[in-house]
C-alpha cells in the first residue's frame, strides 16, 4: 500500500471503527454484551488500528507488528479479519446461538443473567384503584409517543390484549374513557431476565393499570359564614365563603393529573370560577388564581383533588366525602349592580388553554356546576 493514503486504507479505517462502535451501542442501551460482541469490538479495533497505521505511512508497521502472522500474508490476514468481523457481527446482531437454532422462540441476545428485550402482545390487567375489582371502562386505546392511535383495545373482565406485537424498551400511553371523562396512563413496555425467557419464555407483556373510575357528576354548592347554602349574595364589603364539592358515587375518584400525548399538553381536575357582569371593573375573588380577564368577565381557577368515595367494608356502604375551597369575594370599587359568579368542577382540563381563552377546552368534562348572584 506504500506511503500514501489510499482508498482501501480509509475504507479499512471507517470500517473497523464502525464495527468496533456497534458493540458498544449495544452496551450503552442493554447495558450487556456478550463474547460474539466482544470479539466484533476486537475485530473493528485491529481493523481500525491497521488502517490507521497505513493511512499515517507506518504500513510495514502494520505488517511487521502485530498482522503478519508466520508466513501468511498481509491480505490473508486481512480477509480472515474481515470474514472473523462479518461472523461476530451476524451472531451478535442476528441474535444466534446454539439455543436459538434449536429454539427460535428463545431470546438469547443477553450474557447469563442479563435482562434482554422480547416482543410480544401487551396484555393490560385493569383494576378499580379503590377496590382492586376488575375494571371494563367505556373505551381503550393504545397510543404511540408521537400520540397517535396503534389500536383500539376491547376489555373484558378487566382483561385487554394487543393484536400487535410490541418491544420491550418501548412506550407507549393507555388512554381509557370512562363515560365522558378520560385518561392517559403512560406505559414503559419491561426487560426480562435472559435465564427466566430461556426455561418460560412468555406470552405477554403483562401491564397492570390501576385505573380511576371518574363519578358521573359531583355536587358543588356555596356555604356562607353561617353554614347556609347560598344563590344570592347582597355584599358591600369582602365576604367569605366556602365552595363546597361532594362525591357520593361508591369506589369512584377523580384521575390523576396527565399529560396529552397528541397536544403535549397537561390535563387535571380544578375548581373554575367566572365571574361576569356589564362593567369593565368586577367583583374579585380571593382564594383562587387569576387566570384570564376582559371587559366583562375574569376566569380564576383553583385545583381540586381528593374526592375518593370509598366503600366501607364494615357497612358494605359508602360515605360520601367532600372537599372545601375558601374564598372571599370583594366588591370594593366595584359599581352597584348584580353579578354572576359561576362555579364549575372540571376533569380533564387544560389550564393552559383556560388562561388563553377564558373558557374550558372542549374535551374538558364538567362534572358539577352552581352560580350564585352576587348584589353589591
Amino acid at each position: 500500500m506504500g506511503n500514501k493514503v489510499g482508498l482501501g486504507s480509509v475504507i479499512m479505517t471507517l470500517g473497523g471503527g464502525l464495527l468496533a462502535a456497534l458493540p458498544i451501542h449495544e452496551y450503552m442501551q442493554t447495558n450487556q454484551i456478550g463474547l460474539a460482541g466482544i470479539l466484533e469490538l476486537a475485530t473493528g479495533l485491529l481493523l481500525f488500528l491497521w488502517g490507521a497505521l497505513f493511512m499515517m505511512g507506518r504500513g510495514r508497521t502494520a505488517v511487521k507488528y502485530g498482522f503478519r502472522l508466520g508466513k501468511t500474508s498481509s491480505a490473508t490476514v486481512l480477509l480472515l479479519l474481515v470474514i472473523l468481523g462479518l461472523g461476530a457481527y451476524v451472531i451478535w446482531h442476528g441474535n444466534l446461538s446454539v439455543t436459538n437454532i434449536h429454539n427460535p422462540a428463545a431470546n438469547t441476545q443477553a450474557s447469563s443473567g442479563g435482562m434482554i428485550p422480547l416482543e410480544l402482545p401487551i396484555k393490560f390487567v385493569i383494576r378499580n384503584k379503590l377496590t382492586g375489582a376488575a375494571f371494563d371502562p367505556s373505551g381503550a386505546q393504545l397510543y404511540n409517543s408521537k400520540g397517535y392511535v396503534v389500536e383500539t383495545l376491547s376489555v373484558s373482565n378487566g382483561a385487554a390484549t394487543t393484536a400487535g406485537t410490541y418491544k420491550s424498551g418501548e412506550e407507549y400511553y393507555l388512554k381509557i374513557t370512562n363515560g365522558t371523562a378520560f385518561y392517559f396512563i403512560p406505559v414503559k413496555l419491561p426487560y426480562y431476565n435472559a435465564e427466566v425467557a430461556k426455561i418460560k419464555p412468555p406470552d405477554f407483556h403483562v401491564i397492570s393499570v390501576d385505573a380511576a373510575v371518574v363519578p358521573s357528576s359531583l355536587l358543588v354548592k356555596v356555604i356562607d359564614s353561617e353554614g347556609n347554602s347560598v344563590s344570592t349574595a347582597k355584599i358591600s364589603a369582602p365576604s367569605p365563603y366556602t365552595i363546597m364539592i361532594t362525591n357520593n358515587h361508591q369506589d369512584t375518584s377523580l384521575p390523576d393529573a396527565f399529560m396529552n400525548p397528541l397536544t403535549k399538553t397537561q390535563y387535571g381536575n380544578y375548581v373554575v370560577i367566572s365571574v361576569t357582569g356589564s362593567g369593565s371593573v368586577l367583583p374579585r375573588i380571593s382564594g383562587a388564581k387569576e387566570v384570564f380577564q376582559t371587559t366583562g368577565k375574569a376566569v380564576y381557577i383553583a385545583p381540586l383533588s381528593g374526592l375518593a368515595c370509598k366503600t366501607d367494608p364494615r357497612t358494605g356502604t359508602a360515605t360520601p366525602v367532600s372537599t372545601s375551597l375558601g374564598i372571599s369575594i370583594d366588591p370594593t370599587g366595584v359599581p352597584s349592580g348584580n353579578y354572576t359568579v359561576s362555579i364549575t368542577a372540571y376533569a380533564d382540563l387544560d389550564s393552559s388553554y383556560v388562561q388563553n381563552y377564558g373558557v374550558a377546552n372542549s374535551d374538558a368534562v364538567s362534572l358539577g356546576t352552581t352560580t350564585i348572584t352576587v348584589q353589591v
